[in-house]
Parts: C-alpha cells; structure tokens; sequence
C-alpha cells in the first residue's frame, strides 16, 4: 500500500504520523505554550552557527517553484552535525483576505545516519522566531562595536516579525531597549503598539507617524515588511552616524542605500547573487563594504563605528532546522523555550 502521512498542525511541535493506520516510531510532542517564548535558550543555538563556521553545517539555499495560481512554494534544505532536515514553505498572498496566514511553513527532521524522518513540526511561528534569533547575533555584534549607551528601537511593519524582532531583542539586548517606536502604514502597528504595552506593561512603546520619524528617533531599525518596491534610501541611512538596519524583506532596501552604507552584513552573500533583488544585484559589484554575519559574529571584520550598518539576511534553512530540532528535543523532554 501507499504510505499515508497524517500531520496535524499546532502552537508548537506536534509530530503524529501514520502509515496505513499504524503510527510510526515517536512520540507526540506538542507544548501549550508558543513556539518560542525564551529566546535567550534558543540564542546559543543560532550564534553557534555563525561563530563556529567550523562544524559541520551546510547552507544549501533556497528553491521556489511557483503554481499556477499566482502562489509559491519555497523548499529549505539544511544540515547540521546532528540532524538534516527539509523546510517547506507555502506562500499564499491571498489568505490575508481570508483572515489566514500569508504564508505557512513546515520543517520535517531525518536522522543523519539512516535518513529515516522522525519528525514533522509546523514551523509558521517558528519562522519568525528564527529571523529574531538571527538578528540578534547582528544586534549583539553592533551593540560590542559601537557600544551605545542604550538602544531606541525603531520597527517598520506590524506582522510576526515586528513581534518577535521586539521580542527577542528586548530579551538580548546586551544594552536594553529604552524605548521602541513602531510605524506601520496599517492598523497592524497601532495594534501591536497597543498589545505588547499591555502584554509587557511598558510604556516606553510608541506609535509612529512615518518612516522618517523612525530614522530619526531609533538607532537600530528593523524593515519588517512584505513591500514589493525598496523604501529605505540614502536619506535614511543618512539619518546620524552608527545606526543599525535591519532589512528583513527583500524589497526594503534599495541598491543606492546600500551602498551608502559604511558596511552591509549579509548571512550568505551567495544566495543573493542568485536573487534578482537590490541586495542580488548590488553583490554582483564586487563591493568593498560588503562582510558576512559569520565573519562580524568571529571578530574577523570588526563593525565599523564612523557609519550606519545594514544587516540584510537572506534567511538560512539551516537555522530553521537546527532551532526546530533544539524545540523538538525540548519538547520530548518536557522543557519548552
């Protein structure tokens, strides 16, 4: 017979699998509580992977295959030394009017040595999670070179990755966050603003008028953003000496930003000179302010501190992996992040 699979999605890790009736070897896990709440248990995870390029981890990229509908899938293959694994991520820009996520992902997990699956996790909240994660070895890098007093927080975008940005950072910080201003050209940012002030009784959280208030106010910015034309400029970048941007969308920064930057970090420059993107196409001339988040993570290119820095990652599947296996291992033995 055809091998059936049955997956059920949840808050969290939930593997149920089963073939022809019978369930396959492992157990359930799935934590009540959100996928990841305790970023500072799942930071060490994501540093390693940027601070000890010696091991054995494989950063394979990204493949889109797009249907007929006018929606994509993308699929991630990522190893570690204790785990491969597979993301797989559909995105359907239609769902929004439907009150359903924009996009939907899952991450199967296979033993190394037999290649056998052992898991099957949704990984919707985890994604934004691990692009947090990620910023936040840039964050910790800018924080040791410029060495602020504090950091003013500026985000663009109200979705789940202005949450989790505000999230993670909020809780690694090495400075702290004194104040966070968030802008959204949608009801989204009044509405976030108004959320983590009540989750987190903090009124040192802001609604933003613009773009260019941000700038101005903040000295880490992070673009969270689904925007298909580049709106950080020159001028931005301009707005005071030694800001960190961060560009979580493909879009958000334009070709002429960046190269008004004293220096754009990227996770893995490859990947995006694959990409016909602003930051793709600004690779492919050899520019001089150009480092990896490898190198600035190792102390090999120290960050400059006469200029703005902007962060762009591309978003390795490789860390999707090695966070839902930390989750999942966590979630088997009863402790949840």
């Amino acid at each position: 017979m055809v091998p059936i699979v049955e997956l059920q999605l949840r808050n969290g890790v939930d593997q149920k699998i089963h073939r022809n009736g019978h369930s396959l070897p492992g157990e359930t896990v799935s934590p009540e509580k959100p996928v990841v709440s305790d970023y500072k248990a799942l930071y060490p995870v994501v540093e390693a992977l940027f601070t000890h390029p010696e091991k054995d981890v494989a950063y394979v990229g990204r493949w889109k295959f797009p249907d007929q509908s006018g929606n994509d899938t993308y699929v991630m293959p990522g190893e570690t030394p204790d785990v491969k694994g597979i993301k797989v991520i559909q995105s359907h820009p239609d769902n929004k009017e439907k009150g359903l996520p924009r996009s939907t992902s899952t991450i199967t997990l296979f033993s190394k040595e037999t290649g056998i699956p052992f898991a099957i996790m949704d990984a919707t909240e985890l994604t934004p999670a691990k692009s947090a994660l990620e910023s936040a070895v840039a964050l910790r890098a800018w924080e040791n070179a410029q060495q602020p007093q504090t950091v003013r927080l500026g985000i663009i975008g109200g979705g789940p990755n202005a949450r989790s940005h505000f999230e993670a950072f909020r809780q690694l910080s090495i400075k702290g966050i004194e104040e966070t201003t968030i802008y959204s050209p949608r009801d989204s940012g009044r509405l976030l603003v108004r959320k983590l002030a009540s989750d987190y009784q903090d009124d040192s959280i802001y609604h933003s008028g613009s773009i260019e208030e941000i700038f101005e106010r903040s000295n880490v910015i992070v673009c969270a953003t689904t925007a298909q034309e580049p709106f950080v400029t020159p001028w931005h970048i301009q707005q005071g000496k030694g800001k960190l941007v961060i560009g979580l969308g493909f879009h958000d920064v334009s070709e002429k930003a960046l190269q008004s930057a004293q220096m754009v970090i990227y996770d893995d420059p490859e990947q995006y000179r694959l990409q016909d993107l602003e930051a793709g196409r600004y690779l492919h001339s050899s520019p001089p302010n150009v480092t990896t988040l490898s190198g600035v993570a190792c102390g090999e290119r120290p960050i400059s501190t006469s200029g703005s820095i902007i962060f762009v990652p591309f978003g390795l599947g490789t860390i999707d992996i090695a966070l839902a296996h930390q989750i999942y291992k966590e979630g088997k033995s009863g402790h949840h992040s």
